[in-house]
């Protein structure tokens, strides 16, 4: 079956358009047009066409300076080929045509994804993998690489240094598309070995597309293959390649979905751009109960501090308050220190008194963040609020003291020292 895709080149292009196909190579004293159109299928040693379906045809035309080809096949009656050729312009009986020209030629056709499929089983079966794998490296069409590719892993277990030589040749697919077709293809197989492991990530890292390398890494995730210690933590670092903000966000999410992370997991959250989207994973470690440990915690709150939206962390902020623990307490509170709006960082403090998760020390240092507060209003807010839990509590209630002196306005400074009182 003919399969094309547009592979371009300062010397060559081949495309396709309305189901007829077209290869053209042009350099200095050499020109060679190749257009087919319909299935076209090859013999079994990949010298001769042995089928073409009716309507489609075959045409050759060959410049090469002292030689001029012109050739045209097509399906006669009984399904029998017809030739029409003519060599610098005289016509000539197919039957003196010169068969190594001809033959190399049909092998550069078959090489542009002709019979693509049926070829690759062929050579697979006649002279193993490493044939294949010689024969996507002499290919221009990313589809036909594709094909090959995908027949190698359905049809072949691959040994090791076959799929480490796979791996490379699976990176040079010129198409986002097609390369993430492949690797998917190939991921149990990758990971199932040591040595392929690294090299099959290489591959999936140099995906252009965004969308397509998340969706090469979604794959492993969400079918639970980054269990293992080395290919999780290649897959991060394939993760931190990813371009867009959205797409990295999904995968790490799928990724937290499928497996314990750890604070190398963090590291990459904290590289997204987008404060939504970092939010937005962060988001997803507290809803899903996955900070469980102190160190997990703590480390998701330093990469909230990396939060540039002042709304976007202090809703991470107030989420997390209910899990809050003591021994994260400076990571906590410095990130909502650097929350830049005032109502913001009121919020969090306040959810954070309604948790009922504060030690006394933990009380202490939430009125000395407090400071940080420019409004008045929003300052006495948290104040007001923490003075049933300040009361009786000398060293507290200094530090309530301190900060209500911070407090700009009268009124509100007033209401903050009678609530104290009360």
């Amino acid at each position: 079956m003919l399969s094309l895709l547009i592979v371009a080149t300062p010397a060559s292009g081949q495309s396709t358009q309305n189901g007829t196909s077209h290869y053209q190579r042009k350099e200095r004293g050499y020109e060679l047009d190749i257009t087919l159109k319909g299935d076209v299928h090859l013999n079994d040693d990949d010298t001769d066409i042995r089928s073409i379906s009716p309507g489609g045809f075959i045409e050759i035309l060959e410049d090469a300076g002292r030689q001029d080809h012109r050739l045209r096949i097509e399906p006669g009656a009984g399904g029998r080929l017809t030739y029409a050729y003519r060599l610098n312009g005289r016509a000539v009986e197919w039957s003196d045509v010169d068969t190594t020209w001809y033959a190399s030629l049909v092998l550069r056709i078959a090489r542009m994804g002709v019979d693509a499929e049926a070829r690759a089983e062929r050579i697979l079966r006649k002279k193993g993998p490493d044939a294949v794998l010689d024969e996507v490296e002499a290919m221009g069409s990313s589809g036909a690489r594709k094909t090959y590719m995908l027949v190698l892993f359905d049809k072949a277990k691959l040994s090791e240094s076959e799929l480490v030589r796979a791996a490379g040749v699976a990176a040079g697919i010129p198409s986002s598309g097609d390369k993430t077709e492949v690797l998917i293809a190939g991921s149990e197989a990758f990971l199932g070995t040591f040595n392929a492991i690294q090299p099959y990530f290489d591959a999936i890292t140099s995906i252009p597309s965004s969308g397509d390398k998340t969706r090469a890494l979604v794959h492993l995730a969400d079918g639970g293959m980054l269990d293992e210690k080395a290919a999780y933590s290649a897959a991060l670092r394939s993760g931190a390649s990813i371009a867009s903000s959205g797409d990295r966000s999904q995968f790490l999410v799928s990724l937290a979905t499928s497996r314990d992370i750890d604070t190398a997991f963090l590291e990459v959250v904290s590289t997204i751009p987008s404060s939504g989207d970092k939010t937005r994973v962060l988001m997803h470690l507290v809803e899903r109960r996955l900070l469980g440990s102190a160190a997990m915690y703590t480390a998701a709150m330093r990469t909230a501090d990396t939060i540039a939206s002042s709304g976007d962390r202090a809703r991470f902020m107030v989420a997390a308050a209910p899990a809050y623990l003591t021994e994260s307490r400076d990571a906590y509170f410095n990130a909502v220190a650097g929350i830049p709006s005032s109502g913001d960082q009121s919020n969090v403090l306040l959810a954070l008194l309604e948790s009922d998760a504060l030690d006394e020390v933990s009380l202490g240092k939430l009125l000395e963040t407090a400071r940080h507060i420019a409004s008045s209003g929003d300052k006495t807010n948290v104040l007001v609020a923490a003075a049933p839990y300040v009361t009786g509590n000398d060293a507290l209630v200094d530090v309530y003291l301190e900060t209500a002196n911070t407090i700009p306005a009268s009124g509100d400074q007033k209401r903050a020292l009678s609530a104290l009182l009360n």
